[in-house]
């Protein structure tokens, strides 16, 4: 209805959202379960339609695709969920607001690879950025911190700077580090690409979503017409 308050707006996703939520799945049926029970409210052909969007040759492969000691299908459903649950509502939600609100709207995706997580086939998992928001330790849920003590320890005041911006004066570029880039808002919309600023251990920089991705969470808005309420 368009009764949106106008203020400034921060978001942001790990790559690897889903990994953390769903279970070492092995077949297709498998997959098509996993979504009818935790959204009750789609079909059977729904199922199917999302399982056909996130395997080949409809999507292409990712490092965390076919994550180490993990079966096959269990990198395919950590992806779908990860976007129909995390990454794709923060875009579709952009989207919205961009429409009149797009030099207050920052995005990013935090894509810092950790060796342990790594090891376990977790890629980028959801809420690993909290690490460098409130500092190792921080959280008594997550304590896999040694790399923000050791090689991911400068991504601490990197991201922090950028959150002291938007805290303090509503823009996270007033708060950036002299090295690191200006975060450009968000540009949004059914026919153009979302910015967002990438982490990664070696550097930051602006991203645009892929045209595989917005078609993907164009997907996604779509379904969430009555069918996407959770369980």
């Amino acid at each position: 209805q368009g009764k949106n308050v106008k203020v400034p707006i921060m978001m942001g996703t790990a790559s690897n959202e889903g990994t953390v939520f769903t279970p070492n799945i092995t077949t297709p049926q498998q997959f098509t379960t996993f979504f009818s029970n935790n959204y009750p409210l789609l079909a059977a052909t729904d199922t199917t339609s999302v399982l056909s969007r996130y395997t080949p040759p409809n999507f292409n492969t990712t490092p965390y695709f076919n994550p180490p000691n993990r079966p096959p299908f269990y990198g395919v459903l950590a992806t779908a969920y990860g976007e129909s649950t995390f990454i794709c509502p923060q875009t579709n939600v952009l989207n919205y607001l961009s429409v009149d609100n797009t030099s207050s709207l920052w995005a990013y995706r935090y894509n810092v690879h950790d060796d342990e997580n790594t090891r376990d086939g977790l890629g980028v998992p959801h809420l690993w950025d909290a690490g460098a928001i409130w500092g190792p330790g921080s959280l008594n849920s997550w304590d896999r911190t040694g790399s923000y003590r050791t090689y991911n320890k400068e991504l601490i005041e990197r991201v922090r700077g950028y959150y002291f911006g938007f805290v303090k004066y509503f823009d996270p570029n007033r708060g950036r580090l002299g090295t690191e880039p200006e975060w450009e808002g968000w540009v949004g919309g059914n026919e153009t690409t979302g910015r967002r600023l990438l982490f990664e251990t070696e550097g930051t920089r602006m991203e645009v979503l892929e045209q595989e991705e917005r078609e993907r969470c164009g997907f996604w808005l779509g379904l969430g017409e009555g069918r996407m309420e959770q369980r």
